[in-house]
């Protein structure tokens, strides 16, 4: 019986290099091509220079000084934030009271206290953010909404509440009820942590 000499594919594979990259290249931009990531919308009929209360920011992009400005020790995550449309907070309370009723959580609990309700809302809000702005214009990173705590005033004990910049400057909202809250000069001075 004659034995068979073994084929060697190596120099098959070699010479189909060229036109396996060829092909992989092509096809990664016919990828690109048909993605949402670069597909550009159409252009407006007109520029409209009002904000409806649906958009969650009004366009300005603020930087880390921007925000220092307000409070110099503020912890910072990214480099850019999207001015909140304050009108839109009051949509957002809703939608946040409802997903905590999905959620289940519908009292203070000392697992579930003012700190988490703080940070379901930043994170929901920079989701809604995220959702809603994926093919706009604004340049931010991030929405400004954070946290903020700080020891009140009637009681003494420590608090968290979330802080937005928008168009009317900066706001605290306590999560736990929607209501835009009042701060003191002294609550203010009193605050201990504060992110975006």
């Amino acid at each position: 019986m004659k034995l068979m000499r073994p084929l060697h594919f190596k120099p098959l594979f070699r010479a189909a290099t060229g036109l396996r990259a060829l092909v992989a290249a092509t096809m990664g931009l016919i990828a690109l091509g048909t993605t949402g990531c670069n597909t550009i919308a159409p252009p407006a009929a007109s520029v409209n220079r009002t904000i409806s209360a649906t958009q969650t920011v009004t366009g300005r992009v603020l930087t880390s000084d921007d925000l220092r400005a307000f409070d110099r020790k503020i912890v910072l995550g990214d480099n850019s934030y999207a001015q909140v449309n304050s009108a839109w907070l009051a949509q957002f309370n809703k939608r946040f009271r409802s997903e905590l009723n999905r959620l289940g959580i519908t009292k203070w609990d000392r697992k579930f206290d003012c700190n988490r309700f703080t940070d379901l809302y930043r994170s929901l809000a920079q989701a809604d953010y995220y959702r809603s702005n994926f093919h706009s214009s604004v340049n931010a990173e991030a929405i400004a909404i954070g946290s903020i705590w700080y020891v009140r005033d009637s009681t003494g004990t420590r608090h968290a509440l979330v802080q937005a910049v928008t168009e009317r400057g900066r706001i605290f909202i306590e999560p736990q009820t929607g209501e835009e809250i009042e701060l003191s000069a002294k609550e203010i001075r009193s605050t201990y942590f504060a992110a975006m």
